[in-house]
């Protein structure tokens, strides 16, 4: 698979999730005080569908999603995310498309305010792996992976909670292996259901620090307009 056949796919996936979402209030977020703490529990993963080690991930388009319930019972919470993934990755919150990165050596920061706070949350991320940069061209493998954080505050301004990428998440495959294909899209919802097929617990691949990623920038302070 080609980069361009690669990158083609993303945005069909993205386009196809995204038809009916407009974007979340999105802010920018300074994160560089927290860079010490960023990923301190937070884990690299992938879908499970596969028994390779994800650091030689199949080239394809995956999946990853996971619905919070929130601790703090309050109308309205603020969401802080710092995400990165190998290679690319398209970001939802409640349905809604609330950010996207191309470049895994470029963590992007987001800011979601007055998120509903007495409901399950929902984040789904849809996650591209080109593969190594010189089998782009022949469809061999390469490393994959996601790393995210989520940290919710009250808009008093004072409970906060965070969550990570970790073993708890659910992943499923588009591409090779179409097992999502049966994942309408409406999963990008809190409604919706994933404890059965095609859905899967994730693998933990590791945690921040391991090779082939090592340490990573601060994230980038992003924003997407609405």
């Amino acid at each position: 698979m080609s980069l361009l056949r690669a990158l083609i796919t993303a945005v069909i996936v993205s386009t196809l999730l995204a038809a009916d979402a407009n974007a979340v209030n999105i802010t920018t977020q300074d994160v560089t005080a927290r860079q010490s703490t960023t990923w301190s529990q937070a884990s690299w993963i992938w879908p499970n569908s596969y028994s390779q080690t994800s650091k030689d991930a199949p080239i394809g388009v995956v999946v990853l999603r996971r619905t919070f319930q929130p601790l703090i019972v309050l109308p309205l919470v603020n969401l802080k995310i710092a995400i990165t993934a190998d290679n690319a990755y398209y970001l939802y919150v409640n349905g809604k498309l609330a950010g996207s990165g191309l470049d895994w050596t470029s963590p992007g920061g987001w800011t979601v305010n007055n998120v509903t706070g007495n409901v399950p949350i929902a984040v789904a991320i849809v996650a591209v792996n080109y593969g190594e940069p010189t089998n782009m061209q022949t469809g061999e493998r390469g490393p994959a992976g996601v790393l995210a954080t989520f940290t919710f505050t009250g808009n008093n301004g004072f409970d906060t909670y965070e969550y990570v990428t970790d073993g708890s998440w659910r992943g499923a495959w588009f591409i090779p292996d179409g097992s999502a294909s049966s994942a309408t899209p409406n999963f990008i919802d809190p409604s919706y259901i994933d404890s059965g097929t095609p859905w899967a617990g994730a693998t933990v691949i590791g945690a921040y620090g391991i090779g082939p990623w090592g340490t990573l920038p601060e994230p980038t302070a992003s924003s997407l307009q609405s």
